[in-house]
């Protein structure tokens, strides 16, 4: 192997499209601080897709023509022609009689020249075939865009206005897009069939489409999500009011931490953010994917996209902590001052934090070197990298649901993957309920070194405990070390010593082991970092600074986890302020606590909380809307 490259700055970039995080039902999409999608260009477009359809070198078997409508009569030129003649509307009829084999065989007394029935026939088709030619990939583009026009049309009339200028900016979108595919696909034919000189036209064609759907995927699939999202919720159905309710939380989960105001103080703390913050506008769409967003950046519209996996339709107030990290994303990814983003500021803060603490002692390991293959790496420098890798994510659980939620996001948490997980019987029939294994990538870098790149998401066990030591960090101990037990009983009858990562390249046998006790060394350090440290990019302040779980928030999800309980579903109006993420919190509680008291089966009190958190959440928008 050579020479790894741990430099904790260096990060691979996110997909666009969403990506399933291997054991979890939950994905993660990263804003880039776009206004809108980065559109190439047709030239760009048509590039790609040649070299995706260029042969790899390997010998293929010349074809030869088949008797097929597309190509018989035709010849190798005339076929050359024909897909030439796919680049413009005005089609030379000239050229296209040429492509027609015709019997030599004639009236008596008559010549192909004089022969005038034969030409007025040969023109006639000539004609039809000109008009049917430029109508011949039609039922190609309305298939691939025909349902986005009219879910962009719908939304026209369903929409409330504050959504109109989104419906505004995903149809010149759109537009753009179904130009560029219509431009690009009669040259990707062009340029495919001069690459294979023999292969009938309609292989060609064929072809040409499957390359360009695959150069366009990403931009195809975000436009797709949009409109689903105008679809699902346009209607009046029972989908409509669900992604009402979400979309409301997160709104309001994004305008108080943007705000800095999460109980009415009238002195909120605005903050710098990138294009991708536009009027904190948010869709929500069920989908069979995972749970995620798009940040308004990596859309092309400028509102934030989310995504609701259809499993969790019964009980998606009870998951709403979960949701709170997904909120989270939307906020990191946009966040920066002049000089700094807030991921790049925490990234080295993190980073320089882990080996300042190691190097004065103050961070203990119990193995001083880490083996990666032939390699002994020293403990703290393999922390750092895995801890900053790792950043986007564990900061979404400390700040969105930590911060937000309190207690509840990690007893939702310890609860809620192996629900996720499991398929194949009862949890409560399992051992090893949280995952010690992970993958990791070796990226060749210019210099001749490999970059060791880490999954983003932390092992479930780990991760569990980082959550923990979030709950010390703020005060609460007593729920930090009741969720470090739920932890260490649902990993399996043996505390773990390791976790393991494998190199994500199957054909590789490299895997990295990690004494558990130094990764969970480190999480202290982690939590006083994210939650603690005033930052440029945020006009000096902290993420606690910003928003922050008290006792005072505690006890009033503490009313709302009783009047769930009880079976109701009225919102105080005398005990201060309640918002969408109190609602996700007591919903969490309630059903745990009906679980603790056997009152009911498991799965009817859980539809019986989620019901009435609904009916809490709409109270709340209704509040909200009337101010």
């Amino acid at each position: 192997m050579s020479k790894l490259n741990l430099n904790f700055g260096q990060r691979k970039s996110h997909a666009v499209a969403p990506t399933t995080t291997a054991g979890h039902n939950t994905e993660t999409v990263k804003g880039g601080g776009r206004k809108d999608f980065p559109f190439q260009s047709v030239d760009e477009i048509v590039k790609g897709a040649i070299k995706r359809a260029k042969p790899t070198g390997k010998r293929t078997r010349k074809t030869t023509t088949q008797a097929n409508p597309a190509t018989t009569g035709t010849t190798d030129s005339g076929k050359e022609k024909l897909v030439k003649s796919l680049d413009s509307s005005n089609i030379d009829p000239s050229q296209l009689a040429e492509l027609i084999k015709v019997n030599k065989v004639v009236p008596v007394g008559e010549t192909r020249e004089t022969y005038e029935d034969g030409r007025v026939m040969l023109e006639g088709a000539d004609g039809l075939q000109a008009l049917m030619i430029n109508r011949q990939f039609d039922a190609l583009y309305d298939s691939r865009f025909g349902r986005l026009r009219n879910s962009v049309d719908k939304a026209r009339t369903t929409m409330p206005a504050k959504y109109q200028p989104v419906v505004t900016s995903l149809e010149s979108q759109l537009t753009k897009l179904e130009a560029s595919y219509r431009k690009a696909l009669p040259q990707v034919i062009d340029g495919i069939g001069k690459q294979n000189p023999g292969a009938p036209v309609h292989a060609v064609v064929q072809k040409a489409i499957e390359v360009l759907d695959q150069e366009l995927a990403k931009i195809i699939y975000i436009l797709r999500v949009y409109t689903d999202c105008f679809d699902q919720m346009g209607g009046d159905g029972e989908f409509a009011k669900l992604l009402w309710a979400i979309t409301f939380f997160f709104e309001q989960t994004h305008q108080l931490y943007w705000g800095g105001d999460l109980e009415g103080s009238g002195n909120p703390t605005t903050l710098k953010s990138g294009e991708e913050h536009v009027g904190d506008v948010f869709l929500g769409r069920l989908t069979g994917s995972g749970l995620a967003t798009i940040p308004g950046a990596r859309g092309p519209v400028g509102a934030h996209a989310v995504q609701v996996p259809f499993d969790m339709q019964d009980i998606i107030p009870i998951n709403l902590p979960l949701f709170g990290h997904e909120a989270r994303h939307n906020v990191y990814h946009d966040v920066f001052s002049d000089t700094i983003s807030l991921e790049d500021e925490q990234v080295a803060n993190l980073g320089q934090a882990i080996l300042k603490a190691a190097k004065d002692g103050t961070l203990k390991f119990v193995s001083p070197t880490i083996k990666v293959g032939k390699q002994n790496l020293p403990t703290e420098q393999l922390m750092a990298k895995l801890a900053t890798d790792c950043i986007g994510e564990i900061d979404a659980d400390y700040v969105g649901g930590v911060l937000f939620n309190g207690r509840a996001f990690g007893e939702n948490m310890v609860m809620s993957f192996p629900a996720m997980m499991v398929r194949d019987g009862r949890v409560s029939e399992k051992r090893n309920l949280l995952r010690l294994e992970s993958h990791f990538e070796l990226v060749p870098q210019k210099d001749g070194s490999t970059a060791l790149e880490f999954e983003p998401h932390p092992v479930d066990y780990v991760r569990v405990h980082f959550v923990a030591a979030a709950l010390d960090e703020i005060g609460f101990a007593d729920d930090a070390k009741k969720l470090r037990q739920l932890a260490d009983f649902a990993v399996g009858d043996e505390l773990p010593t390791k976790v393991t990562y494998r190199n994500s390249d199957p054909k590789s046998k490299l895997t990295i082991e990690i004494p558990v006790a130094d990764i969970i060394a480190v999480a202290p350090v982690v939590a006083k970092v994210l939650i603690r440290t005033p930052l440029k990019s945020q006009n000096g302040k902290s993420c606690g600074d910003l928003v922050m779980w008290t006792q005072k928030r505690q006890d009033k999800v503490d009313i709302l986890t009783d009047i769930l309980v009880a079976d109701k579903a009225d919102v105080p109006t005398d005990k201060g302020h309640f918002f969408a993420p109190y609602v996700g919190a007591a919903a969490t509680l309630a059903y745990l606590k009906l679980v603790r008291e056997k009152k009911m089966e498991a799965s009817k009190a859980a539809l019986m909380v989620s019901k009435n958190a609904f009916t809490m959440l709409e109270t709340l928008r209704q509040r909200a809307a009337a101010k």
